[in-house]
């Protein structure tokens, strides 16, 4: 009757890894107490092992939505790591307003300094949250740049801001609007001497004299999706074969 007891020893320790009440079954069938301490540290290896994935997940940006799938098998102390742990994963994309100069004021500090902390990374993207970015001069000379404009983002220069400048080939303004309502003096963006240069799904809206976005000597420019509206006389996109002389 017995004569496939291994089997047997077998057959349970493997599913007590599922269903530990199977170990009392085990038990009636003679299971030495050896292979139920065996099962037992399998189980805490497996649990320790998922914590570990856990962990590694988190670090490699997994949401928290995912740990929550898993999480009830972990102890708080475990949780609590996990979830320090995914609130900075290391692929995270920046945000402009973690670096504005003054905590709360949204500016052209926001972008510099972001940009500055991003210097030398390959396809550096960020993300520019809503809000009204009241910006005095920003020149963007960094190459391979990419503002992602969340809905409701605004950048609006100041009258004496001179506007944006780009000298950086491929740099990319994706759902942003550029707001000229205060600035009157010039282009509210100039592209000068840049390739791959992309300004898409925005809007450049009240725009007055000056032309609303100023392309100098620039090649592969994109310009794709977007909304123009004008208060006066200024052309929506203007674009020059050599330096225009009124704006360098």
């Amino acid at each position: 009757m017995y004569t496939h007891l291994p089997l047997l020893a077998i057959l349970f320790a493997s599913i007590s890894l599922l269903n530990p009440q199977m170990l009392a079954e085990a038990h009636y069938f003679g299971v030495s107490p050896c292979i139920e301490a065996g099962i037992s540290r399998r189980k805490d290896a497996l649990k320790s092992e998922r914590s570990r994935n856990i962990m590694r997940a988190t670090m490699q940006g997994i949401s928290k939505a995912a740990i929550l799938m898993v999480a009830g098998t972990l102890s708080a102390t475990q949780w609590n790591l996990a979830h320090a742990l995914n609130s900075a994963p290391a692929n995270a994309v920046p945000k402009v307003t973690a670096y504005c100069s003054s905590s709360g004021s949204l500016d052209e500090s926001c972008f510099r300094n972001a940009m500055a902390a991003m210097a030398g990374k390959t396809g550096a993207r960020i993300v520019v949250p809503a809000g009204t970015y009241r910006m005095g001069p920003l020149a963007i000379a960094s190459s391979n740049v990419t503002l992602d404009c969340e809905p409701g983002a605004v950048l609006q220069p100041a009258d004496d801001s001179s506007g944006i400048r780009v000298t950086g080939d491929n740099v990319v303004f994706d759902g942003c609007t550029i707001d000229l309502e205060k600035i009157r003096s010039g282009p509210g963006m100039i592209v000068t001497k840049a390739s791959g240069f992309t300004f898409e799904n925005g809007a450049i809206v009240h725009i007055g004299g000056p032309s609303g976005l100023q392309l100098n000597q620039t090649s592969n420019a994109l310009i794709d999706k977007n909304r123009f509206a004008t208060d006066g006389t200024g052309d929506a996109v203007f674009a020059y074969g050599r330096q225009y002389p009124d704006y360098d």
